[in-house]
């Protein structure tokens, strides 16, 4: 289980991303696993146990009204939760677990086992349905962690530049605040850049800047200012225009 933490973590830092957690029926055992791998602080800020409604109330700022409609395990719960605990922390990744550990706390609606996880990002939240059947309270918490632990990867995974190459760009920023590649280097070679076309923000806060290079040729380039890195997303395309 820690090896499918640690490599929960590796990919979080390959995507530079950060994970708070905000958990009821696993009580904090999802925490615990994360932390367990050394150098977890890189990337994992905190969490939150809020096991009672007033606590996902107060703590992550679930509204009454959904508690009263849907109650503490439901879809838009763990939603709330999720979004909530990556608002407190400011992370990249939340992660909201609730459900019914059980023995017992289970009805023919929402029986044992029952689990809700959701993770929130920059670009959306998701939740999942779980029905754990190993009706052992223990098994269920761990089962809950461990299905948090491949929903964090998996979204951590769609964060990272898919296929992109970090390349050297020099660049100037004008008094505007507007970044100009003027040249990038891509396999050793140097391409000095002509035009500059449309830029565009990625809801990652990524820079995406199309650029002309002689003769004809089309780039894209991305900058992210989380980590100061460009990277050539497409090109080149003789074809297309600016």
């Amino acid at each position: 289980m820690y090896e499918r933490a640690a490599h929960v973590g590796h990919l979080l830092r390959l995507a530079n991303a950060t994970l708070a957690t905000a958990e009821s029926c696993t009580g904090g055992l999802l925490a615990h696993l994360i932390t367990e791998v050394p150098g977890s602080s890189d990337y994992f800020l905190g969490g939150v146990v809020s096991y009672s409604n007033a606590a996902k109330m107060a703590l992550l700022g679930v509204r009454e009204s959904t508690l009263a409609e849907h109650g503490a395990v439901s879809e838009p719960t763990a939603r709330e939760m999720a979004e909530g605990v990556r608002a407190r922390f400011q992370s990249t990744i939340g992660v909201g677990i609730t459900g019914i550990a059980g023995p017992g706390g289970g009805t023919p609606e929402k029986p044992v086992g029952l689990v809700y996880i959701g993770v929130s990002t920059p670009v959306h939240t998701v939740v999942r349905r779980f029905v754990w059947q190993t009706g052992d309270r223990s098994a269920n918490k761990l089962d809950s962690a461990l299905a948090a632990l491949d929903l964090i990867a998996q979204e951590a995974r769609e964060l990272m530049p898919n296929d992109w190459t970090p390349i050297h760009v020099e660049a100037h920023m004008s008094p505007g605040g507007v970044l100009r590649p003027l040249a990038f280097e891509v396999h050793g070679q140097r391409y000095v850049v002509g035009d500059v076309g449309r830029q565009t923000t990625d809801d990652l806060g990524r820079l995406h800047i199309m650029v002309m290079t002689p003769p004809n040729r089309l780039w894209e380039l991305v900058y992210d200012p989380h980590t100061q890195t460009w990277y050539l997303a497409k090109g080149p395309d003789r074809t297309a225009v600016v």
